[in-house]
């Protein structure tokens, strides 16, 4: 029983995806803050979402900038920023890629 008060406890592993889902917290800081290695953190989370990490995320972080990109007035460096990302060029290329357009022409499209 003494010895259940000193095992750290650990964080669960979705708890800690969906608090910085729109970090830009690398997935090395991600298992860091679930007490685990980066590559135990990769195979649970696989175990768990069904899902690369890297996959899960970047699929979850386009969804929110297509919402905010169509339904608000958020500038383009706003709208990155919102979701993880520290670099526009980088989201532009990461949203091209997985929506075929441009984040600048989906915009276009929605006024």
């Amino acid at each position: 029983m003494l010895g259940q008060l000193f095992i750290r406890q650990q964080p669960k592993l979705q708890e800690v995806v969906q608090a910085h889902l729109y970090s830009s917290l690398k997935l090395a800081d991600l298992a860091f803050l679930c007490h685990m290695s980066e590559s135990t953190f990769t195979r649970k989370f696989k175990q768990v979402y069904g899902s690369s990490a890297t996959k899960y995320i970047t699929s979850k972080r386009m969804e929110k900038a297509q919402q905010l990109i169509l339904n608000s007035d958020l500038s383009l460096t706003e709208v990155a920023l919102e979701c993880g990302f520290d670099e526009l060029s980088y989201f532009s290329r990461v949203f091209k890629q997985h929506y075929q357009v441009a984040p600048s022409q989906m915009r276009k499209k929605a006024i």
